[in-house]
């Protein structure tokens, strides 16, 4: 009903724009240059008339314009359709132009021969509005189009973080069977959970950092089964209090996935991973083993890349990656999130 309202007065806004430009020049000009127009000044009922006049023929040369555009033939941006609706447009409008000055002409005679600047006069109001038309038509459909372009990018790029959380769960179980058959139904019960979760947070695109961290703990207390006291997660308190700022969902689980997987603690082990803000990032930082890593988990290798694009898609920033000889980190831009319904993450 909002929508209905706004179109509403749009179109009435436009109406009463186009009407008075077309009074301006249909009159207003001519008062300026003609004698005959300075004497008829004192005629308020001929202005009346040509105002209303220029008021209907707005009207019709808006609904027209607007008739054609609707039309499915040309619900495609391709140049010739665009072309082609252009013609369309200007060549009703004229028509409708032309026949409406012979019709006023004729209800009501002009007291001086104006018939031809009229003609011109209207037939110039109808091109420059057929121009217009077609050209903001168009202009809100590419619009529309790049964004169901953009909307259709995220959610591929999304879909991408399904079966990537999966292969790696499946890979993890594959280990805890491997190596303590008991502690395989604890880690599937735990991961049904935190899947429900991701089934529902993944039609979002931003997550709180309040959930964030929450589900954080919850998949390092998963991966807890896998590798008992071997994973240590930190994280900054005052990081609860940020309300209005978020990251791409499933960020952190990524990037604490990716750390596990290339600095898989040995029995003896600590892989030790820290969440904390600097300025407008969240950091997420791990400490770094030595290389030959030979119990790394296999991947589909998207992990990075995926945050990476959908980093791009959301904000036009991207993640920041710090390497020393004793930590890696990465720096994740922090999203203002504007009244977007975030998933409350339960567990």
């Amino acid at each position: 009903m909002v929508l209905k309202n706004a179109k509403a007065k749009e179109v009435l806004i436009e109406w009463g724009l186009l009407s008075i430009t077309s009074f301006f020049f249909y009159d207003v000009v001519w008062i300026i240059t003609s004698d005959w127009a300075l004497s008829a000044l004192g005629d308020c009922l001929f202005f009346i008339a040509d105002f209303l006049y220029c008021a209907c023929l707005s009207g019709l040369i808006i609904w027209t314009s607007a008739s054609i555009v609707r039309l499915n033939y040309f619900s495609q941006t391709s140049y010739k359709r665009q072309l082609l609706l252009s013609i369309t447009i200007l060549f009703c409008n004229v028509a409708i132009a032309i026949i409406s000055e012979n019709l006023y002409d004729l209800l009501v005679p002009a007291p001086y021969d104006s018939f031809e600047e009229g003609l011109l006069i209207v037939c110039f109001i109808a091109t420059f509005s057929s121009l217009a038309h077609s050209t903001q038509y168009y202009s809100r459909l590419i619009s529309m189009q790049g964004e169901q372009n953009l909307a259709t990018r995220k959610k591929i790029l999304k879909m991408q973080l399904d079966p990537h959380f999966v292969f790696n769960s499946l890979n993890n179980l594959a280990g805890i069977i491997h190596e303590n058959p008991d502690d395989a139904e604890t880690f599937t019960i735990r991961l049904s959970r935190i899947y429900r979760y991701i089934i529902r947070s993944i039609e979002h695109d931003l997550v709180s950092i309040h959930d964030s961290l929450k589900f954080a703990s919850d998949y390092v207390a998963l991966l807890d089964i896998r590798f008992p006291e071997r994973i240590i997660l930190q994280t900054d308190p005052c990081l609860e209090r940020i309300e209005d700022e978020g990251i791409p969902t499933l960020s952190l689980q990524l990037l604490i996935e990716n750390a596990v997987k290339h600095n898989m603690p040995e029995d003896k082990g600590k892989l030790s991973i820290s969440i904390f803000r600097q300025g407008n990032y969240l950091i997420v930082r791990n400490s770094l083993r030595h290389p030959g890593n030979k119990n790394s988990i296999p991947s589909f290798g998207i992990g990075l890349d995926n945050l990476y694009e959908r980093y791009r898609v959301q904000c036009e920033q991207v993640p920041t990656i710090r390497k020393t000889d004793t930590f890696y980190e990465v720096q994740l831009p922090l999203i203002r999130i504007k009244n977007e319904a975030l998933t409350d993450y339960r567990g």
